[in-house]
């Protein structure tokens, strides 16, 4: 469940100002594919094995991209 009490999130950002956002994405789930972690060629690596993702909606970020899917019915 996300966090939503405000001084544990004011603590956060505190002790850790340089951190990244997670948001909760309900019934969303985002592949973050990063360039400096080696992400491109992973994701190249396992579309040659598995086919294309399938279209979607994708954001470009600081790093490489995020692809958002609909999570499957009864998957968690």
């Amino acid at each position: 469940m996300p966090q939503t009490d405000q001084s544990v999130i004011r603590g956060w950002w505190a002790t850790y100002p340089n951190a990244n956002v997670g948001v909760y994405t309900g019934d969303l789930f985002v592949l973050d594919v990063d360039r400096r972690h080696g992400g491109d060629a992973t994701l190249q690596q396992l579309t040659a094995v598995y086919g294309d993702l399938p279209p979607t909606v994708t954001v470009r970020t600081g790093d490489g991209w995020h692809y958002y899917f609909r999570r499957p019915d009864g998957e968690h």
